[in-house]
């Protein structure tokens, strides 16, 4: 059997359960008359060695990285470009320089095939896309593929945010000054995860009140703390020296290791962070705890009093657009906006 052959039937297989008989005999026909134009060869076989391009594909892969990193995206910005550029080229032996649409196009039909729900098709859209951009500003290549495939329409989720009653049990149930200071960190900041595990001893101003934040793509801003805030921040370093625990780190992790004749420990990691909220929930009784929860609530309050660029510069975002997002969260607000008619 001959490829051409092999593809006519693969085709004919794979729509029979999806047309009727006489639709069937249709797109033979149609098969028929069109395949006597082209030649068909399988590559299946080839698909098992080395491509020919592959020590190329790699070397633009690593100086894209490399810019990436230049520009000042994070290690795991970095780390999701590479997964999926490898998961591109791995899939198809293709020249990067001489990618077209309807390879892009076969791409996310297997994504879509292996179970990507469509906010990872967007995301992976988006990163391929950013890559060959960069290969055309570096001339390597005139035109971006990924340019006519369109995003893929995504369900819009509603982020609910914690309510007072919530936030009450969530205090309640606070067993250390630990918890309680981030807690109250959380809800006064909206941070991030990966913030909150960066600020260093040396970024929080006491008496200002106030804690200077390293974000994402190596933007700077400050976020304010009120008085409860404070206190527990300094209650929990108390009880942390008490302990005879030295960090540089507003919040370290509970390991230590001797260095210069007293113990050191280093920065909590953003997955003892999750667990020591999420343990907080469940003992709370409140469901659907994850970090990035509070940060919703804290911007779900403050657009309620305050105005969308404040909001946006003390929640970190580039986009005012994401900010706005937000404003879907508060139906109490809408609540009462409407009742005024």
């Amino acid at each position: 059997m001959d490829a051409k052959d092999r593809l006519f039937k693969n085709i004919i297989l794979k729509m029979s359960n999806k047309l009727e008989d006489d639709e069937i005999r249709y797109l033979k026909n149609v098969l028929i008359c069109e395949m006597e134009n082209y030649n068909v060869e399988f590559i299946e076989e080839q698909k098992q060695l080395p491509s020919v391009y592959s020590e190329r594909n790699i070397k633009l892969i690593n100086m894209f990285l490399s810019c990436k990193k230049i520009e000042g995206k994070s290690q795991k910005t970095i780390d999701s470009y590479l997964q999926t550029l490898k998961n591109f080229i791995t899939m198809f032996d293709v020249d990067l320089l001489n990618v077209n649409v309807n390879t892009i196009r076969m791409y996310f039909i297997k994504m879509e095939e292996r179970g990507n729900c469509s906010v990872s098709l967007n995301n992976k859209r988006k990163k391929l896309s950013v890559f060959f951009e960069w290969l055309v500003e570096e001339e390597y290549i005139q035109k971006n593929p990924v340019k006519k495939i369109k995003r893929v329409k995504e369900e819009i989720k509603v982020k609910k945010p914690y309510n007072d009653v919530e936030v009450a049990k969530l205090y309640d149930s606070c067993k250390s000054t630990k918890q309680r200071a981030l807690l109250d960190l959380l809800l006064t900041t909206g941070c991030r995860n990966e913030e909150v595990c960066e600020i260093k001893l040396e970024d929080v101003d006491f008496t200002q009140k106030q804690i200077l934040i390293h974000g994402k793509g190596l933007k700077q801003r400050e976020v304010f703390l009120n008085d409860t805030c404070i206190y527990y921040l300094e209650q929990y370093l108390l009880d942390r020296e008490m302990k005879g625990l030295h960090s540089k780190y507003l919040f370290c992790n509970e390991k230590r290791r001797l260095e210069c004749g007293r113990f050191v420990a280093d920065k909590m990691k953003t997955a003892s962070l999750r667990r020591i909220m999420k343990n907080l929930a469940k003992n709370a009784g409140v469901d659907s705890s994850t970090v990035h929860r509070y940060r919703n609530t804290f911007c779900c309050n403050m657009l309620n009093h305050s105005d969308l660029l404040t909001v946006q510069y003390l929640m970190g975002h580039s986009n005012p657009k994401t900010t706005v997002g937000y404003s879907t969260l508060n139906k109490q607000k809408a609540r009462f906006e409407h009742s005024k008619l």
